[in-house]
Formats: C-alpha cells, structure tokens, sequence
C-alpha cells in the first residue's frame, strides 16, 4: 500500500499508537494537536526533541515524528500497516469539523495571527491594512476556490480529500463535537487506551 492507495496527506500524517493500538488521521484546525498529545501521552513515546523542533510554538512540536514517537502510517512496515487496517483489534479514526468553523478558525490562525505558512507573504499586505475583519474574511474566502497558494495549505483543504472517507477503513469517524464521548469509550476499549486523556 501507497500513498497513492490512501492519499498523500493521511499516508504521511496519520499516526499509530502501537500499544493502544489506534490510528489517528488528523485533520488540520479539528484538534488534532490536542490529540496526538493525548496519544503520544498515553503511549510513553513523547521525546525530549520538544526543544529543538523546528515548529513554531511548543504545542505545535507534536506534529514531528520525532517528538511524538509514535508510527507515522508511511514510515511503518506493510505488516504493521496491514495489521492496523484490518484488526479488530485495532481502532482507526478521524475527527471532523463544520467547514465554516474550520475554515474561520484556520483563517484565524493563519491570517490574522500570522502563524508561518506559504499564506503568510501573500495576506499580510492585502490583511494589513484593513481592519474590517468581515470584508477581509469575504475577500479571503473568495480566494478558497482558486487560488494555488491558499489551496496549498491542508489547513484549508476540503476534509473528505484530507481524510480519504472512500479508501481508509475508518471504526470510526466522528464530529468534533461527539469527541469527548467517543474518548470515553475509547478509554474503556482495551489495554494501554485507559491513559488517553484530553
């Protein structure tokens, strides 16, 4: 399996927690820093690379497999991988967001607080000098549908592309919404799942 069988954002940012036995396919702007955190917790595999990270911000190291330790879907043998998809013992997951709150949140993010991406050069003259959050979020938005630099951003890629819903054999795909109760009963599912804590 490749990452043409599965997409090349799931194929190289999904993660395996082994001794939990999940996998988790994050989606940008849907809590998934929050998540590999509570993964990565659980499994004992956080490194002390936290410092030397190339990420912006200390929250955000989580999303560097050196930090998290944790098996990333690409990096994984085609056994381990096999297994992962096909066990029953295994959980496979995802977690969704309405479109317009992902996409306000990620526009926040990226736009108005500037956090590094290819968006950054491109917004910041257009954003800088107005203030009217309403007019520059509409300018913006009329910018999702066709223009290269933003649609580079996975933070604003359409969630079914991200996530491959049609090839990827999810237990479970949940709304961000329904994440609370779905870790309840993830905690209570098997050994090694007890420490997943949000």
């Amino acid at each position: 399996m490749s990452s043409q069988d599965f997409g090349e954002f799931a194929y190289w940012n999904a993660v395996l927690a082994r001794r939990a036995k999940v996998l988790f396919v994050p989606t940008p702007k849907v809590a998934c820093t929050t998540i590999k955190w509570a993964l990565a917790s659980a499994e004992l595999t956080l490194s002390s690379a936290i410092s030397v990270s190339p990420e912006p911000t200390t929250d955000l190291t989580i999303h560097d497999p050196s930090v998290h330790g944790m098996g990333v879907l690409g990096l994984v043998s085609e056994d381990e991988r096999q297994e992962a998809f096909t066990s029953p013992d295994w959980i496979r997951f995802c977690v969704t967001r309405s479109p317009y709150e992902r996409i306000v949140s990620a526009w926040l993010n990226r736009v108005v607080f500037g956090m590094p991406s290819l968006l950054s050069p491109a917004m910041g003259e257009q954003f800088g000098s107005d203030r009217d959050y309403g007019t520059a979020f509409r300018r913006f938005v009329r910018r999702l549908s066709d223009d290269p630099v933003v649609l580079a951003d996975t933070h604003f890629s359409a969630q079914g592309d991200l996530l491959e819903i049609d090839t990827m054999p999810y237990t479970h795909v949940l709304d961000l919404a329904g994440l609370n109760d779905f870790l309840v009963f993830l905690r209570s599912s098997g050994p090694h799942r007890e420490r997943i804590v949000l």
